[in-house]
């Protein structure tokens, strides 16, 4: 159940809050455990930063199985800074043109994070 394939989106005008809903429940259908209250990327962030990452992951995953990530952040902040990094080169390497480095990642913001995840999103293949 992807963004691209939802039904509301074939409305030209989708609000951002419809919007934001689409991309949580297009999380929670790749197996990120978000929880029922969160419908909106800024809750999303605010409650957990991780599950952005743990997002991007299982997006990737998607998109190319044989990416391989970690499926949670490390536990060392040295091996979270590498791990994001390699995130983010792996997403920008498929055409993401906005910022994104391990900082967007480990310390995601609400328009960074819906912009990335609205990006893998639309690039999940057809099935």
């Amino acid at each position: 159940f992807f963004f691209s394939k939802h039904k509301h989106c074939q409305n030209a005008f989708v609000t951002m809050e419809e919007a934001d809903n689409i991309l949580i429940i297009g999380i929670r259908d790749l197996g990120v455990p978000v929880d029922e209250k969160i419908v909106s990327i800024k809750q999303l962030v605010a409650s957990n930063p991780a599950l952005v990452y743990q997002a991007c992951v299982a997006y990737m995953k998607a998109i190319d199985p044989e990416k391989e990530f970690p499926e949670t952040l490390p536990r060392h902040m040295s091996a979270r800074v590498s791990t994001c990094t390699n995130l983010a080169a792996t997403i920008k390497e498929l055409g993401y043109r906005h910022d994104l480095g391990y900082h967007q990642l480990l310390y995601p913001n609400e328009t960074d994070t819906r912009d990335c995840i609205m990006f893998l999103a639309k690039n999940v293949p057809e099935e």
